[in-house]
């Protein structure tokens, strides 16, 4: 279950509604719909019930976000979160049904791996710990990189290169294929947008990572602005057929922000759909 209200004011709110959450659960919508403050409420609920304390980039999105008497908030199984904006200023507040771990894998998260820059803030400073000992302890199949003297190398015909000069893929593949064979039970896996500009092959690859992962007891949340994103997590059968892989238990569930409601996901992706169909229109005419 969730229910997610993002109204910048007392008078307007940008989305708001409510669904239920699964094994995998992937979040889709236009631009500013709320999908990567969802995914931020959801990190900063799990900040909370282990330090007790809302991280810091949360109270800064929701002074940049809110105006007068507007609010954010999140509520689901583990708990809930809120902030709002008062005549004293902005306060945020959590209640969590018990300690979690979630890990925020922003995107352009490869740039950071790659170029040490864009780092994000502190709080989430523990995901790239988190990523380099996933690394260090899990083996790639598919594209070999390795952590020595605390840097991100690529694996080339016995010979390391280090990883600036590596791919995106090979980069996102090669960390993401490890976090998921290392992710365990109770352990969310928060993707915002970092699945969109993958070549489909990997993508089908890494989306069965990421099942195998929720198999496992893990959860996933994936944002994306991609329908494949979207098709693979919902097909998970084909992916293995595909993949030559084992079939997986894993519930998946799919939801559009769009004109400020949250609605199941339907066989069209509204409002994908019907931009896609309009644009290829044109395109093919």
């Amino acid at each position: 279950m969730f229910k997610f209200e993002f109204c910048p004011t007392r008078s307007r709110c940008l989305t708001r509604g409510r669904g239920e959450m699964a094994d995998v659960t992937v979040i889709m919508g236009p631009p500013r719909a709320g999908k990567s403050l969802f995914l931020a409420l959801l990190y900063g609920l799990s900040y909370y019930s282990r330090q007790g304390r809302i991280p810091g980039f949360l109270r800064e999105l929701a002074e940049s976000y809110l105006g007068a008497e507007g609010h954010i908030a999140l509520e689901t199984e583990d708990g809930v979160v809120r902030c709002e904006s008062t005549a004293d200023g902005v306060s945020c507040a959590a209640d969590a049904r018990g300690q979690f771990m979630a890990y925020l894998l922003y995107e352009g998260l490869e740039y950071t791996l790659r170029y040490r820059h864009c780092a994000p803030p502190d709080e989430r400073g523990e995901v790239l710990a988190y990523i380099e000992k996933a690394v260090m302890k899990k083996v790639g199949e598919r594209y070999p990189v390795v952590v020595r003297g605390g840097e991100l190398w690529e694996e080339v015909d016995g010979k390391h290169l280090p990883i600036r000069h590596s791919s995106n893929a090979v980069v996102l593949i090669g960390v993401l294929e490890r976090l998921a064979g290392y992710a365990s039970e109770g352990e969310m896996l928060l993707l915002d947008g970092t699945l969109d500009g993958l070549y489909p092959d990997d993508a089908a690859y890494i989306a069965y990572r990421i099942a195998q992962a929720a198999s496992r007891g893990a959860r996933a949340v994936v944002a994306t602005h991609l329908p494949l994103i979207y098709d693979l997590f919902n097909n998970l059968d084909a992916v293995a057929e595909y993949l030559g892989k084992e079939k997986l238990r894993v519930e998946t569930a799919g939801w559009i922000f769009h004109a400020g409601e949250i609605a199941p996901a339907d066989y069209n992706l509204t409002p994908y759909g019907r931009v896609l169909m309009e644009i290829y229109s044109k395109i093919y005419r």
